[in-house]
């Protein structure tokens, strides 16, 4: 009986070892990347001086759950012409970060404004396709049809918008929520501390934030306004089609 008891316990603190030593892994394996369009190094993405150049640039495959990446915003501003499409996944205990400069242990030259311009044509100016445990935040977002688009066509969860500056943007929406209607695709996601501003006169779609196909989505502490005078245009704050569990909102 001693025996028993005794192999039982040991074995219970060997298993614990393992969690505990599995997790101090997990956490010290993370890493950092950064995106600077004006760097001058190796661009392999591993410092400021050897930033990747562009986000077409960012080797998704190397970005692991739990890693951050950091994108420069120069001394006063940055504009990148292209999208931003998430291409990894974080998981529950370690989210994928995707943020601004001024947020980084080294943020000197680096901490102005990151400005993703769609150039009028683009579809958005971040994509989130079929992803999960992603945090984006910082960025401003111009002159796309969206800002930021999530889409889940097989399942996107677990995403986190914020402090999102989203203006001018040219039909549909600041920010769309997009899942297969009765399914819910779109699971779990968090949009706050974020600034919505349509154009004031454009003839078109200018919702803030649409949604459909989504569910449990919270929205909270975010500036929306839709100026747009057109009086033909569709101009929501907020819109849902076919939602669930839409849980908390406050619209300062």
């Amino acid at each position: 009986m001693r025996l028993i008891s005794k192999n039982f316990y040991l074995s219970a603190l060997f298993l614990f070892l393992c969690i505990i030593t599995y997790q101090c892994t997990t956490i010290a394996h993370t890493s950092k990347h950064y995106v600077d369009k004006n760097a001058s190094g190796q661009n392999n993405g591993t410092s400021w001086r050897n930033a990747w150049e562009s986000f077409s640039d960012i080797e998704w495959d190397q970005i692991q759950p739990g890693d951050t990446i950091y994108i420069s915003g120069g001394k006063d501003s940055t504009i990148y012409y292209e999208e931003l499409s998430v291409g990894a996944n974080g998981i529950a205990a370690n989210p994928i970060t995707i943020i601004a400069g001024k947020y980084s242990p080294s943020p000197s030259g680096h901490s102005g404004r990151v400005i993703i311009d769609g150039g009028g044509t683009r579809g958005q100016g971040i994509y989130v396709h079929d992803r999960k445990y992603v945090t984006i935040k910082g960025f401003e977002c111009r002159h796309a049809i969206k800002g930021v688009y999530v889409e889940g066509d097989v399942w996107v969860s677990n995403i986190i918008l914020d402090s999102l500056n989203i203006y001018n943007y040219n039909d549909q929406a600041g920010i769309m929520l997009n899942g297969i209607q009765n399914t819910y695709t779109v699971d779990s996601v968090t949009i706050k501390n974020c600034r919505i501003v349509s154009w004031p006169i454009y003839n078109g779609q200018t919702d803030g934030i649409y949604m459909q196909g989504a569910q449990h989505t919270v929205i909270h502490n975010n500036y929306i306004r839709i100026p747009n005078q057109d009086p033909l245009a569709h101009n929501d704050v907020i819109q849902g089609i076919i939602v669930m569990d839409l849980l908390f909102i406050i619209i300062y």
